[in-house]
């Protein structure tokens, strides 16, 4: 029960930060650039995809010594 508890836990938190970065986008001018781990980036992205297509297999090989770079985030 605790597993099924916890999975819920990480779709609403999903959710959220979805529901944040939509709202962000819709405002003009709410942005600025941030530097940004690619690698964390990606695997939160692929993540979130992952769990709407289930029947998509994902393989991760991220190179550890990647640069940061400046992404758009929401102030």
């Amino acid at each position: 029960m605790h597993e099924k508890l916890k999975c819920i836990e990480e779709q609403i938190e999903s959710g959220s930060t979805l529901t944040k970065q939509l709202l962000g986008f819709a405002r003009v001018g709410s942005h600025e650039a941030r530097p940004t781990n690619l690698n964390a980036f990606l695997a939160e992205k692929a993540k979130m995809f992952h769990r709407t297509k289930k029947e998509a297999l994902l393989h991760f090989d991220f190179c550890p010594s990647l640069w940061t770079a400046n992404i758009l985030c929401n102030n």
